[in-house]
């Protein structure tokens, strides 16, 4: 998790995908990004080396602060295996549309505390 730098930079963040998701299946890396126009939260999975790679990339980058690594474990199978790098925004007009995306994403999440994360994350406080 990590704070925009420049908050409500979507065309930004936009940039930043489609670098990372040539990168992340180059690397066999997959996961999920939420950005609120404020906040980021990622979910990156893959070979250790490359996840380890990419979490450098991301703690170096300017475009935010505050990062905030939550989880990092093993896992045997993959929470978002079909995604190079899935991206979600709220739309201004419809933040339950928000919620209901992300909810529908994790889904099939066995992780309860990851899925809690990403659903919790749509609620603005």
């Amino acid at each position: 998790m990590s704070r925009a730098s420049a908050p409500g930079s979507y065309g930004d963040t936009a940039a930043i995908l489609d670098v990372s998701r040539g990168r992340n299946a180059a690397a066999g890396i997959t996961g999920l990004l939420l950005y609120d126009g404020e906040r980021f939260l990622q979910a990156i999975e893959g070979p250790e080396e490359a996840t380890a790679a990419c979490y450098g990339r991301i703690h170096n980058d300017p475009r935010h602060y505050a990062l905030r690594l939550l989880s990092q474990e093993e896992i045997s199978d993959r929470e978002f295996g079909i995604w190079s790098m899935a991206y979600r925004v709220p739309r201004m007009d419809d933040t339950g549309a928000f919620l209901d995306q992300v909810r529908g994403d994790v889904r099939g999440v066995s992780d309860d505390y990851l899925r809690m994360l990403f659903t919790g994350f749509t609620v603005r406080r």
